[in-house]
């Protein structure tokens, strides 16, 4: 073991001793830090993971049985140590105390820790180390606790050997711990020893016992552990002796009793109730009380003890110095004056003198040179040397030194190692005859007269001990005798607590714990009593609190003058019915305690902390909007109510949250469809919608009207219908009313007088715009009802046909100018002239019928194309007529007058044949277009079914689409087998082809300057395929997508209304049982297929596509 010990000092001998101290300083500093984690009750491991933490240590029977064994064990094993040599002269077997440290520390826990240190400052005393080493070294004995600590942390919750990962975090404390204890105490010891010999003789030492302790410890571990156990000492299985919880939390999140593996424990609450146990009081004050008064004793008697061995060295160093004065004197008188014979036989007079058997006596001249001593070979002495160095630095040195002067020295050396303080005294010595002037210098031992005190303070240790052990052993049976029948009334009142108010509590032997005990069962009856009263009355409250079908929760508030709960967290759920259950998807045991941020209900958070700070502002919240998450995650929409209430020196929260999920969604679908509503009415920018309440005043006014009218909705919306009406109409509209029904009718209510009876009505009006300018226009109005059948107001839709009644009065009065003067020119038109009247006649009637249908719109164009071809034969026949007028009057002049001639009666016959034949052309041509016309117009507005050829209708129908085509460049072909016959209905047909060639024109060649439309038709089967194209600039997709919406026009506010093609397909594939398919691409055309069958279907409940 020597050659394992040198070994170590050449390791720690071959790093730098300035780094050495560092080190050593270092680890001192890392002691401390660990010493105030560990004796503060930190932990770097809470519920076993890495973290900051807090441990709460039970101080029950088994905690200070564990620290009076820990107490009794170190000194013990110190002691038995010490005794057993490992090394002779050098080491001996510490390590024995050091395992006993790391034993007591893992198994025992906190209680083993707090005593360690007195325990082992106590056995060092008892082993012989001198007090004030003891003191001095006081802040390693804690650093040296802390480092065993840390095997604490690692493996004191399952330190089973056993297992491969307790060796693996053993060997890593083992690591850490030989890394920093030894350098700590080499720093520790350079100052009462030498830097280089505390960290080149004391670090090695240490090493090498510490490398003994760690060998042994685990092999010892296997044995205690299993004992331990047994005697159910072993801290992480004792149930509630230790808690631990994160720093800065409250809960705790672990329990020791719970096995090896960390379970989280919920936090109960009773934490400012557990204090500091009446058995630690009782224990502390008793173990204090001993400690104190053999502390007292043992100081006094040390420092007793050194004051009288101080004394005591000075009278006999005294004596010392007169008696070798006194032999010096008389040796020196009878002496020769040989110097060599002189000096050695003043080294045998020192030699043989008392003290030279346990000290130190020589003389030395005043220049410092040795002149005789009682050791031989004294001259380098290290007692000797250290002797005069000290004088030397002292005031009276040795040249000056005048009387005798006593003082103190220490002798340090390495082998063996010890620090030795040493008393001595310096007298100056002159013979009789004033020859010789030297200095008497005597040194003893301190040792040599406190060796008895030393052993007595030794002693005093062990006695000290026994006593502690003794006081701790009594402490925890008289805490046990006070404190056993109050944890009986404290576990008595657990179990009240938890319901049995049966609880009952034996008496004690001690007179004021009787008394308790007797009051506590009286106490324990009446609140049985009054319990019972309680749970009906709570019976009843939660049958009701259950039963509501309101979602119910009661939440935490705060106490009666404590502070407001923070609105930033969750109040605790305290109880909840079956309705919030039902309404949220969480059981009742799933939320107790728990709230509502902890389970997710929110969508929001600030919503939560904004109804939160409602309830804390005011007291109560009604009505609050929030968006929930249920259990399942899904989320719905609810209106929360809470009021603070007061129970007892509290208040609790009282919640009912309602569903309006289905309510919110109703509403969004009614202003999703309002919306929609609304962007209809505004699109609809040709007519005028306006809707009223039932008292008549405006709510919707669209685009249409506010074009219509000149006034913005702004200015309309709350205003009376009657706003721009004009009042005279509207008082002619009521007295017919009134005298149609026989009941005055009131002017201001004139919607509800004319949808009384039908529930609508069609008829014109003049509007008055803001302008001042008079409209005329075609107002359709409607009662609107609600489900229930009661009105909630009227809506109007409005068209202006201001134009289309200016044209046909101009239309009229071209008509009746026309036939004058065709009746006034010649007799020989009238049967023409009547039946052209007969023709403009039927033309008029259909055009006021067209004009009230957006379906026969058409026909306006084909009315105007008609009246345009009439123009030019009526013009050349009431040309000719004129003409030939002329030439009668003139001829019947001549006859008159008897100046005729042969040759003018000639030309005249010959102008009257000319004339005849272009009146006979001119109204054969009139009369083909009126036929044309009337059969377009026959069919198209008579709806009537009938058998025809294709090619014919046709035909008819591109004869008059021509007078328009005509006046443009482009060109209308048309290619329809002769062959084709139909049972359909031929106005349908001819309205299809007019609304698309109207189209081509208006849209389709916009920009151009040519094209060309397609029109062919063939048989397909039982069908026939009518196939109509252009090569205009076609359309986008977009266009596409919504070309057979009602009201979709590209040419708003050109004449286009939006409804042709929709009628083309309403009619396609209603009356006439087919189908249409439309191609495009932007820039080539568009083509038009449709598919009919030669037999319309029969259609119940109509007649055709009137209906």
């Amino acid at each position: 073991m020597r050659e394992l010990i040198v070994g170590l000092q050449q390791l720690y001998g071959s790093v730098p001793l300035p780094l050495l101290e560092v080190w050593g300083r270092f680890a001192y500093l890392i002691g401390l830090m660990l010493a105030a984690c560990a004796f503060t009750g930190v932990t770097f491991r809470p519920a076993g993971a890495w973290g900051l933490g807090r441990e709460q240590q039970a101080w029950d029977a088994r905690a200070l049985f564990s620290a009076g064994l820990t107490f009794a064990l170190i000194p013990l094993s110190g002691y038995i140590g010490s005794g057993i040599v490992l090394v002779p002269g050098a080491q001996t077997f510490e390590s024995l105390k050091d395992v006993m440290v790391f034993l007591t520390i893992v198994l025992f826990g906190y209680p083993a820790l707090l005593v360690i240190p007195a325990a082992y400052m106590l056995s060092d005393l008892i082993e012989g180390v001198p007090p004030g080493f003891v003191l001095d070294w006081m802040p390693g004995y804690f650093c040296w606790t802390a480092f065993v600590w840390m095997a604490y942390q690692l493996i004191g919750r399952n330190p089973d050997f056993r297992l491969a990962r307790t060796w693996g975090r053993y060997a890593l404390f083992v690591l850490v711990l030989m890394a920093l204890d030894p350098v700590m105490w080499g720093y520790l010891c350079s100052a009462k020893f030498t830097p280089a010999i505390a960290h080149r003789e004391i670090t090695p030492a240490l090493a090498f016992t510490l490398s003994i302790t760690w060998l042994l410890a685990p092999f010892m571990m296997l044995g205690a552990l299993p004992l331990a156990r047994r005697c159910r000492l072993f801290w992480a299985e004792i149930p509630g002796h230790v808690r631990e919880r994160w720093l800065r939390r409250p809960s705790w999140v672990w329990e020791s009793g719970q096995g090896v593996t960390p379970a989280p424990v919920a936090a109960t609450g009773d934490e400012a109730a557990r204090g500091i146990p009446i058995r630690m009081v009782l224990a502390a004050s008793f173990i204090g009380l001993a400690l104190l008064l053999v502390g007292a004793v043992a100081w006094l008697t040390l420092r007793n003890g050194e004051e009288a061995a101080n004394k005591l060295a000075s009278r006999l160093h005294q004596e010392i110095a007169d008696n070798i004065n006194l032999q010096l004197d008389d040796y020196l008188a009878r002496t020769s004056d040989d110097v060599a014979q002189r000096v050695a036989t003043i080294n045998h007079l020192l030699a043989g003198l008392q003290i030279a058997r346990h000290g130190r006596a020589w003389m030395v001249a005043r220049d410092g040179r040795v002149i005789a001593s009682s050791l031989p070979g004294g001259r380098n002495d290290a007692v000797m040397r250290e002797a005069q160095q000290t004088l030397q630095r002292t005031p009276l040195a040795l040249s000056s030194l005048r009387v005798p002067y006593q003082f103190r020295f220490d002798v340090v050396s390495a082998q063996p190692l010890s620090r030795e303080t040493w008393l001595a005294q310096a007298t100056p010595y002159s013979d009789p005859a004033g020859h010789t002037n030297w200095v008497e210098l005597t040194a003893m031992p301190e040792s040599y007269y406190l060796a008895d005190v030393q052993a007595g303070s030794s002693q005093s240790a062990m006695l000290s001990a026994i006593a502690l052990t003794l006081a701790l052993l009594l402490a925890s049976l008289l805490a046990g005798i006070v404190a056993a029948p109050i944890r009986r009334i404290s576990d008595s009142t657990e179990s009240i607590a938890h319901g049995d108010l049966a609880q009952r509590v034996q008496g004690s032997h001690l007179q004021e714990l009787n008394a308790l005990a007797d009051a506590f069962n009286r106490m324990a009856a009446q609140l049985q009593g009054s319990f019972k009263q309680a749970v009906a009355s709570e019976q009843t409250l939660v049958a009701i609190f259950d039963a509501s079908p309101v979602a119910l929760a009661v939440l935490e508030a705060r106490r009666e003058g404590g502070p407001p709960l923070d609105p930033r967290k969750g109040r605790k759920i305290l109880n909840v019915n079956h309705a919030w259950e039902r309404m949220n998807g969480f059981t009742r045991e799933q939320v107790l305690g728990e709230s509502s941020t902890s389970l997710g209900l929110w969508k929001d958070d600030n919503e939560r902390t904004r109804f939160s700070e409602a309830v804390r502002d005011g007291g109560f919240v009604e009505d609050f909007e929030a968006v929930l998450r249920r259990a399942d995650g899904s989320l719905y929409t609810a209106l929360l109510s809470a009021r603070d209430v007061q129970i007892g020196d509290g208040y609790l929260s009282i919640l009912s949250i309602e569903d309006i999920t289905e309510q919110k969604l109703a509403s969004a679908r009614l202003l999703e469809l309002n919306q929609q509503l609304h962007a209809l009415f505004d699109a609809a920018v040709e007519v005028a919608i306006i809707a009223t309440d039932p008292d008549e005043y405006i709510t919707v006014f669209n685009r249409g009207a506010e074009r219509m009218l000149g006034y913005t909705a702004a200015e309309m919306l709350g205003q009376p219908i009657t706003r721009f009406h004009r009042s005279n109409e509207i008082a002619k509209c009521a007295q017919e009313l009134a005298a149609h029904g026989g009941v005055a009718v009131d002017s201001l209510r004139i919607f509800a007088a004319l949808t009384r009876e039908t529930g609508s009505d069609i008829r014109n009006w003049s509007y008055m715009r803001q302008d001042g300018k008079i409209l005329r226009v075609s107002l359709a109005l409607s009662a609107i009802r609600t489900a229930d059948g009661s009105l909630s107001g009227y809506l109007g839709i409005a068209r202006d046909i201001t134009e289309q009644l200016a044209a046909q009065a101009d239309t009229l009065k071209l008509n009746l100018q026309l036939d004058n003067r065709v009746r006034e020119r010649t007799r020989e038109l009238e049967a023409s002239t009547a039946q052209l009247q007969h023709a403009l006649d039927n033309l008029r009637h259909t055009q006021d019928k067209l004009v009230q249908s957006e379906k026969l719109a058409s026909l306006g164009s084909i009315v105007a194309a008609v009246a345009h071809e009439l123009n030019t034969p009526i013009g050349i026949c009431v040309t000719v007529a004129s003409t030939l007028q002329e030439k009668t009057d003139t001829l019947e002049q001549q006859l008159h007058a008897g100046a005729i001639k042969r040759s003018q009666f000639e030309d005249y016959l010959t102008a009257c044949g000319e004339g005849v034949r272009l009146l006979q052309r001119g109204l054969q041509r009139a009369h083909e277009l009126v036929a044309n016309f009337k059969r377009v117009a026959v069919d198209q507005s008579s709806a009537q079914r009938r058998v025809f050829g294709l090619q014919q209708v046709m035909q008819d129908v591109t004869a008059l689409l021509m007078t328009s085509v005509r006046k443009t460049p482009f060109k209308l072909e048309v290619d329809v087998d002769d062959r084709l016959e139909m049972d359909s209905f031929p106005g349908a047909l001819e309205q299809i082809v007019s609304n698309l060639v109207n189209n081509s024109l208006l849209h389709g060649f916009a920009g151009r300057e040519q094209g060309v439309m397609r029109l062919r038709a063939g048989p397909d089967g039982e069908q026939v395929r009518l196939e109509y194209s252009d090569d205009g600039v076609g359309m986008s997709d977009d266009v596409l997508h919504h070309i057979f919406d009602p009201f979709f026009t590209t040419a708003l506010g050109k004449g286009g209304s939006g409804l042709g093609m929709s009628i083309c397909y309403n009619l396609i594939t209603g009356p006439l049982g087919g189908s249409i398919e439309v191609e495009s691409t932007p820039g080539h055309g568009c083509r038009f297929v449709i598919m009919l069958p030669r037999v319309a279907p029969e259609h119940h409940g109509g007649h055709g596509p009137a209906s």
